[in-house]
C-alpha cells in the first residue's frame, strides 16, 4: 500500500513538472532567444539584432547594410525553414509534454524527449548558421581583403573588423532551458523506483530556478569599466592597469608625453586636455588594435623629417581618432599598417616652418579600408595616401597646403564632398584604378603647377558633380 502511494506521488509530481515545462516553452514563443549587439565608433549606441524562434527583430536592415561590405549574406535568409516550422513545432512539443502525463513511462520518455533536447538543438542550429555565414563571405565584397572568414560569437565578446560584438542568450532561451530541466526531473521521478524525498527536491529546484532567472534578467554587462584620471601619473597607472575596452576619461590639464598605448582602450578627453610632446619625437603612439582617442589637444611633436615626428601615430588596426585638435606638430595623424582605422572631425595645423620642411598632416600608408571624414587641415605640407585600397575620403577641408591630397597606388577609393581650397595643387592622383571623385569643391589652387585635379597613370576613374573653378589649371591628365 505504501509503495502504491509513493508511485502515485511520483506521478503527480512528474505531471506538475511536465505541465510547467510545456507552459514555459509556450511562453518562450513571445520572447527573444538570442541577441547580438555590435558597437563601433560610427554607432556609439550600438546596433542589435534579436532572434526569436520565428522571426528577427532590431536593426536588421542596418546590420545587413554593413555586412554587405564584408560579403556576408542577408540575415533574413538564414534558418528560413526552422522559422517557418518553429511555432507549430514548439506547440507540438509542449502538447507532447502534456500528453506524457497520461502515457506509460517508456512512451512518456519518447514524448518528453523533444522538450529535453529543444534548447540544445536551438543553440547547435544557431551556431551552425553563424559558422556558415562567417565562413562563406563573398570574396568580391568591397572589404573582402581586410576581413578574413570568421565565426561570430555564440556567447560573449568578439571583434569583427571595426566592430565589437557582444552575443548573449536571452529570456526565451532560458525559459526553454528551464523547461528542459523541469522535464528531466519529471522523467526521473517517473522512472525512479526508490522512495523520493519530495521536500528535498524543493531547494534544488529553487536554486536552479534562481540561477536560470538570474541569467534571464541579470546577465552581467561585458562592456568595460570607466576610469577617471586627473593627473599624468594617474593616467599612466590607469593605462598600466586597464583591461580590454576600458574607458579612460582624462580631466583638463597638461599631460607631458611621449605616450605609447599598448592596450585596446578608449581615451576620452574632457574639455580638451593637452597631450604635450615637449618638442621631441612623436606625441602619442597607438600600438594595439581597437584603440580610440577622442577629445584631446595634441601638440609639441619633434621637428625631424627623417624621424617622422608625429602628433598621433596609429600602428594597429581599427583605431578611432576623432574630435582632436593637433597643433604645432610636424606630421599630424599617420596611419601605418593600420587597416580599417577611422580619422574623423580632427583639426590639424603644422609647425611654423617653410612648406617643404613641414610634414604631412594626414598620412595613410599600407592601410586598407581607412575612413577620413570631416577633418580640417591648415598650412600643412600634403595629405598623403599611399598603397592603401578602398579608402573613403569624405567631407574634409584641405587648405593652405602644397598638395592638398596626394594619392599613389590606392585602388577603389572614393573622394566625396571635400573642399580643396587655396593650395598649390588640389588633388594629385597617381597609379590608381577605379577612383570615384564626386561632389568636391576644388577652387583657388594656384601654385607653380596649380592643378585643380591632376591624374597620372590612372585607369577607370569616374569624375562627376564637382565644382572646379579658378585654379591655374582645372584638369591635368598624364597617361590617364
Amino acid at each position: 500500500m505504501m509503495n502504491m502511494f509513493q508511485t502515485q506521488g511520483r506521478k503527480k509530481a512528474a505531471a506538475i513538472l511536465f505541465i510547467a515545462s510545456g507552459i514555459l516553452l509556450l511562453f518562450s514563443l513571445t520572447l527573444p532567444y538570442w541577441k547580438i549587439q555590435v558597437m563601433a565608433p560610427q554607432y556609439p549606441k550600438g546596433l542589435g539584432v534579436s532572434i526569436y524562434v520565428d522571426h528577427l527583430a532590431g536593426d536588421v536592415r542596418e546590420i545587413d547594410g554593413l555586412n554587405h561590405y564584408i560579403g556576408m549574406k542577408l540575415l533574413g535568409r538564414a534558418a528560413q525553414l526552422e522559422r517557418k516550422l518553429a511555432v507549430l513545432g514548439v506547440i507540438a512539443i509542449a502538447l507532447a509534454a502534456f500528453a506524457s502525463i497520461f502515457a506509460r513511462k517508456y512512451f512518456a520518455l519518447v514524448l518528453i524527449l523533444p522538450i529535453l533536447l529543444f534548447p540544445f538543438l536551438f543553440a547547435a542550429d544557431l551556431f551552425a548558421w553563424l559558422a556558415y555565414y562567417g565562413l562563406s563571405l563573398d570574396p568580391h565584397a568591397p572589404f573582402s581583403s581586410s576581413i578574413k572568414p570568421f565565426i561570430p560569437p555564440l556567447f560573449g565578446k568578439g571583434v569583427i573588423g571595426q566592430f565589437k560584438a557582444l552575443a548573449s542568450f536571452q529570456t526565451g532561451f532560458y525559459f526553454s532551458l528551464f523547461a528542459s530541466f523541469f522535464s528531466s526531473i519529471g522523467i526521473l521521478l517517473r522512472f525512479s523506483a526508490r522512495k523520493i524525498n519530495f521536500p528535498a527536491l524543493v531547494p534544488a529546484i529553487s536554486v536552479t530556478g534562481v540561477t536560470v532567472l538570474s541569467f534571464c534578467f541579470g546577465l552581467p554587462e561585458a562592456y568595460a569599466k570607466t576610469i577617471s584620471v586627473t593627473s599624468p601619473e594617474a593616467m599612466r597607472q590607469a593605462l598600466a592597469g586597464a583591461g580590454e575596452g576600458d574607458m579612460i576619461e582624462v580631466s583638463p590639464g597638461v599631460y607631458p608625453g611621449p605616450w605609447v598605448i599598448e592596450k585596446p582602450v578608449k581615451l576620452a578627453g574632457i574639455n580638451f586636455p593637452i597631450l604635450d610632446g615637449g618638442g621631441k619625437g612623436t606625441v602619442i603612439k597607438l600600438a594595439a588594435p581597437n584603440i580610440e582617442i577622442k577629445g584631446f589637444v595634441i601638440r609639441g611633436s619633434g621637428d625631424s623629417l627623417a624621424l617622422e615626428d608625429t602628433g598621433i601615430l596609429a600602428e594597429a588596426p581599427n583605431a578611432l581618432i576623432e574630435d582632436n585638435r593637433l597643433e604645432d606638430v610636424l606630421f599630424g595623424i599617420s596611419v601605418q599598417h593600420a587597416p580599417n582605422t577611422i580619422v574623423r572631425n580632427n583639426h590639424l595645423s603644422s609647425k611654423k616652418l617653410p612648406v617643404a620642411r613641414r610634414g604631412d598632416l594626414i598620412r595613410v600608408w599600407y592601410s586598407d579600408g581607412v575612413i577620413l571624414e570631416g577633418n580640417h587641415t591648415w598650412e600643412g605640407r600634403d595629405a598623403v595616401l599611399w598603397f592603401s585600397k578602398r579608402l573613403l575620403v569624405r567631407g574634409n577641408v584641405f587648405q593652405k597646403s602644397r598638395y592638398a591630397l596626394h594619392f599613389m597606388y590606392c585602388d577603389d577609393a572614393r573622394v566625396e564632398g571635400n573642399v580643396f581650397e587655396d593650395n598649390s595643387v588640389g588633388a594629385y592622383l597617381m597609379y590608381s584604378n577605379r577612383i570615384r571623385l564626386s561632389g568636391n569643391k576644388i577652387t583657388n589652387n594656384r601654385g607653380p603647377s596649380g592643378f585643380g585635379v591632376g591624374f597620372k597613370d590612372m585607369e577607370e576613374a569616374r569624375i562627376y558633380a564637382n565644382l572646379i573653378a579658378n585654379n591655374k589649371t582645372g584638369f591635368y591628365f598624364d597617361s590617364a
